[in-house]
This record gives C-alpha cells, structure tokens and sequence, in this order.
C-alpha cells in the first residue's frame, strides 16, 4: 500500500463540504428538538392578530451601488 496518497481539490471540497453539511443538519434538528413549545405554554392565547412577513431576496445591483452618478453632484 502507498503510505502518500494523493488527494485532488474536487475530492478534498466534496469531503469536507459533505462533513460541513452534516454538522449543520445535526445541529439544526437538535435545535429544533430543543426548541419545541412546552405543553403549559401552549394554552395561553397570542397576543398579536396579524403579522406582516416581508420575504425580500436580493439587492440593487452593482453598478448601481458603487458607479459615480452625476446628476446627483
């Protein structure tokens, strides 16, 4: 057996980002076992109505950030 072997960039990044993942998904599910609503909380009524949930992705784009506008001199 080769005691020095090699390993290449894609093989390195697929490993670790598969070892990265699962870390995340470990502690997101015992966050939300942990996280869970005791059954004596649950009885009391919500304070609030309605909630107003804006879900924005995205952002102006680059040049439009960072180009020097004249008209605005």
């Amino acid at each position: 057996m080769d005691s020095h072997t090699t390993i290449d960039r894609r093989r390195f990044l697929s490993r670790t980002g598969v070892g990265v993942g699962s870390l995340a998904l470990g502690s997101l599910l015992q966050r939300d076992l942990s996280g869970a609503i005791p059954p004596a909380m649950r009885a009391v009524a919500p304070k609030a109505r309605s909630v107003i949930f804006f879900h924005m992705t995205g952002a102006p784009s680059q040049l439009d950030l960072f180009d020097e506008k004249p008209v605005l001199r």
